[in-house]
């Protein structure tokens, strides 16, 4: 049996590369159309405002993976220590 491997990922804007969110999953391509198809469901929140101001100039955030673990705990700790260590960093993050 394949074991699933979580995924801590963030999402870029495009215009100047900086970090605006971090998340954690176990399918990447699923979780980043999810992230395009709040912007239809009109789910506000700094992310949403975020990804929605991206496509009324036609662009979409870029996705990169920034740690894969073994398990979805695992990735809910690492998840918060990105964002800490990122906010700390000074990232502008949209994270809720």
């Amino acid at each position: 049996m394949k074991r699933k491997i979580w995924k801590v990922y963030g999402l870029y804007d495009p215009r100047d590369g900086e970090l605006r969110y971090v998340g954690e999953t176990d399918n990447t391509t699923r979780r980043f159309k999810t992230h395009l198809a709040g912007i239809l469901l009109w789910n506000r929140s700094p992310c949403m405002d975020w990804l929605m101001d991206l496509t009324i100039i036609g662009k979409k955030p870029q996705l990169h993976v920034l740690q894969e673990v073994n398990s979805r705990k695992e990735s809910k700790t690492c998840e918060t220590y990105w964002i800490e260590f990122f906010t700390k960093e000074g990232c502008r993050l949209t994270n809720v």
